[in-house]
């Protein structure tokens, strides 16, 4: 995962926007990890300005920009060896699971009945 995220291209269809910050959303979700995956801010950084220049609606451009704050958050917190450290990273993967439930729900096609 932390290759892939290395090695992918700037996004450039909307499609491939949002797998990428999927992708990103999953690998910093994993509990076993004591670090964020490389790549990481720079794919986030990539897709906000890709989003930007794509005009995406505002709700999904926050969305991603709030990710990108939970997941540094979340880095400066598993740099932290204490137990307080470990307190804050819970607390910052939980943010980015909500964050990433709210991704799915801002970014899901929407039906009518």
């Amino acid at each position: 995962m932390d290759q892939m995220l290395l090695e992918r291209p700037a996004p450039e269809a909307n499609g491939s926007i949002y797998a990428d910050v999927f992708r990103v959303l999953v690998a910093t979700s994993d509990l076993s990890r004591r670090t964020v995956p490389p790549g990481t801010q720079g794919a986030l950084s990539a897709a906000i300005d890709a989003l930007r220049r794509e005009r995406a609606p505002a709700e999904v451009r926050r969305c991603v920009e709030a990710m990108a704050v939970a997941i540094h958050r979340l880095h400066w917190a598993l740099l932290d060896p204490s137990p307080e450290g470990a307190i804050e990273a819970a607390a910052r993967r939980e943010e980015i699971a909500n964050l990433r439930t709210e991704w799915l729900e801002t970014t899901s096609p929407k039906h009518e009945a």
